[in-house]
C-alpha cells in the first residue's frame, strides 16, 4: 500500500509540474495606428550628444517623428516586426500544444508499462508444486514463462519511454520560456534606422 501511495504521489507531482503555461503574447504597443503628429513643424537637434526631436514645444520619440512624416520605409519595417512577432507567438503555441500531447502520451505509456510490469506479469507466472515426501516438505516453484518475460520487458521499456516522453514534452513545451526566439521579440525600437 505504501508503494502505491508513493507512485501516486510521483504521478501527481509530474502532472502538476507538467502544466505548460501560455506563451507570452506579442507586444501590441507600437503596432496600432501610426502617430500623425499635431501639425506643427518638427525640429531635430543635431548636436553630438543631443538628438531630441521637438514637435512644436513637445518632445517626441524618433519613432513618432518617422510616423508623423509618413516614412514608408519605417512603416514597412514596423509591419515586418509585427508579422514576425505574431509568427513567433503562433510557433510558441504549437510548441506548447505538442509539449502537452507528449506529456499526456508519455504518462499513458508509463502507466501502461507499469501496469504490464507489476500486474499482468504476475498473473502470467506459472507455479509448479512438488508433493511432499517423507524426507522433504511440499515445494512450490514460481517461474516466468517466455511470454511473461517478454511482457515484462515491454512493460519496462514502455515505462522508461513514457518517462522520457514526459521529460521531452515538458522541456520542449517550455522552450517558449527559456531562450526561445519568441522571448526576443522585435519592437518598434528595433526598426530604427542607424544614425
Amino acid at each position: 500500500m505504501g508503494r502505491a501511495r508513493g507512485v501516486l504521489a510521483v504521478v501527481i507531482a509530474v502532472v502538476g509540474a507538467s502544466c505548460i503555461g501560455e506563451p507570452p503574447r506579442p507586444p501590441t504597443f507600437g503596432y496600432g495606428d501610426p502617430y500623425r503628429g499635431n501639425g506643427q513643424a518638427l525640429f531635430v537637434k543635431d548636436s553630438r550628444g543631443d538628438w531630441d526631436i521637438q514637435e512644436g514645444h513637445q518632445t517626441i520619440t524618433s519613432e513618432q517623428a518617422l510616423e508623423a512624416t509618413g516614412d514608408k520605409e519605417y512603416e514597412a519595417r514596423r509591419q515586418i516586426a509585427r508579422e514576425y512577432n505574431e509568427r513567433l507567438y503562433r510557433e510558441g503555441a504549437v510548441h506548447r500544444r505538442r509539449g502537452n500531447v507528449m506529456i499526456g502520451s508519455g504518462l499513458v505509456a508509463a502507466g501502461v508499462g507499469l501496469l504490464l510490469q507489476f500486474v499482468v506479469v504476475k498473473s502470467m507466472r506459472s507455479e509448479t508444486s512438488t508433493m511432499p515426501t517423507a524426507t522433504a516438505p511440499e515445494m512450490r516453484d514460481s517461474a516466468a514463462s517466455g511470454l511473461a518475460t517478454g511482457v515484462s520487458g515491454l512493460g519496462i521499456s514502455l515505462a522508461v519511454t513514457g518517462g522520457i516522453g514526459v521529460l521531452y514534452g515538458y522541456l520542449g513545451g517550455q522552450r517558449v520560456d527559456r531562450g526561445h526566439p519568441s522571448n526576443r521579440r522585435r519592437t518598434t525600437s528595433g526598426t530604427r534606422r542607424p544614425r
